[in-house]
C-alpha cells in the first residue's frame, strides 16, 4: 500500500501544480498498480466481492488516466480509457454501492464538454450520469446506514464516548 499512497500523493502534487505530463505519468503508475492487484486477485481466486471492489478501483484509475490524457490533448486515448472505465463499472452488480456508474459517465461528459468540445455527447453522458445517480440512490443510502466495522451487539457494548468517536 505504501507505493500506491506515494503515487497518489505525487498525482496530487502534479495536479496542484498544473503539471499535466507528470500527472499522466503518475496516473499510469496508479493504473499499473491496480492492474497488478487485479491480476493477483484473479490468480488466487478471490471472492466476487473482492474482485468487484478491485474492478471499481481499476475503473477509477482508468478515469484518472483518461482525464490526464485529455489535458494533454490525447483525445483518442482519453476516450478509449474513459469507455474502458465505463465498461468495467457497467459490468459490476447494480446492488454494489461502490459501483458508481455515474462517475464514469460524468468523467466522459467532462472530457467531451471541456476537452473535445462535443457538447451533444457531453449532454448525453451528463444525463446518463444523473439517471444513474437517481437509480442508485437507494443502494447508496442503504450502504451509508450500514456499519461495515461493528455489529449492533458490538455497538451496544460501547461507551457513549466510544460510540461518538466511531460515528
Amino acid at each position: 500500500m505504501n507505493r500506491y499512497n506515494a503515487v497518489t500523493m505525487l498525482e496530487q502534487i502534479a495536479r496542484d501544480n498544473y503539471d499535466a505530463a507528470n500527472l499522466l505519468k503518475y496516473c499510469e503508475q496508479e493504473l499499473a498498480i491496480r492492474q497488478t492487484e487485479m491480476s493477483y486477485l484473479e490468480k488466487v481466486s478471490a471472492t466476487d466481492d473482492e474482485l468487484n471492489e478491485k474492478k471499481a478501483q481499476l475503473a477509477t484509475a482508468l478515469e484518472r488516466v483518461a482525464s490526464a490524457e485529455a489535458d494533454l490533448a490525447l483525445f483518442d486515448k482519453a476516450e478509449k480509457h474513459g469507455l474502458d472505465a465505463l465498461a468495467l463499472r457497467q459490468a459490476l452488480p447494480a446492488e454494489m454501492p461502490d459501483r458508481k456508474l455515474d462517475e464514469s459517465l460524468a468523467s466522459l461528459a467532462r472530457i467531451y464538454a471541456y476537452n473535445i468540445g462535443d457538447l451533444k455527447k457531453a449532454r448525453d453522458y451528463f444525463q446518463q450520469a444523473l439517471a444513474s445517480i437517481e437509480s442508485s440512490a437507494e443502494v447508496r443510502k442503504k450502504a451509508l446506514e450500514e456499519d461495515k466495522y461493528y455489529s449492533a451487539e458490538q455497538k451496544a457494548k460501547m461507551t457513549k464516548e466510544e460510540l461518538a468517536k466511531h460515528e
